[in-house]
């Protein structure tokens, strides 16, 4: 019985060696447009997911002072109230002991998450990119010491403006792509042959 990897390669061989020239030099364009897409796309997300970041730790010194806390890590400049702002005290189990606003009474970490952050920053997201997510969240949690008890605070930030740019970006990429691969198989196969 004939694999399939030979069937192919004598269907392949079978086809005029123009087709094949085509075939070859469109599938070696594909893969540079597919890699250079996907650092493309990493490149924009790592930005926007820094320019999130830095929001959070910056949300994260301000409730932690308006709490009346100091958060264990690097001191910073700090001021604000922590109420609007989105934000959970957790115990070393991951239970809520309290919370700003828009972030509900369950917790946003789970309970290894929790025991993590005790240990040192912690940075997770709530909702995937595709499917659109109905509530997307980018978390920052930490420890921080209240009462002699060391706590987590967790601070969230939407991801919706962040999702939205990097879905029209896959689209645009995805897009462009095509558009390439379709005029690369055009001009290949307008070429004339070679003498």
């Amino acid at each position: 019985m004939t694999s399939c990897p030979r069937r192919a390669r004598q269907a392949m061989s079978a086809l005029p060696l123009r087709v094949r020239l085509v075939a070859g030099f469109a599938a070696a364009v594909t893969v540079v447009l597919v890699v250079a897409g996907a650092f493309v796309y990493w490149r924009v997300e790592y930005a926007l997911d820094r320019r999130l970041d830095g929001d959070l730790r910056a949300d994260s010194l301000a409730v932690a002072a308006a709490l009346g806390q100091q958060p264990t890590g690097p001191a910073g400049a700090a001021g604000g109230t922590a109420a609007g702002r989105r934000y959970q005290l957790l115990d070393e189990q991951g239970r809520v002991l309290g919370s700003g606003s828009d972030v509900g009474t369950a917790p946003l970490l789970r309970p290894g998450q929790a025991r993590r952050a005790l240990a040192g920053p912690l940075v997770a997201d709530i909702g995937a990119l595709l499917p659109v997510s109905r509530r997307p969240l980018r978390l920052l949690a930490g420890p921080v010491t209240v009462a002699g008890q060391r706590r987590v605070l967790v601070v969230a930030d939407r991801r919706d403006q962040r999702d939205e740019a990097l879905r029209e970006l896959l689209a645009q990429l995805v897009a462009a792509g095509l558009a390439a691969l379709v005029v690369t198989a055009v001009v290949g196969d307008r070429l004339p042959p070679s003498a």
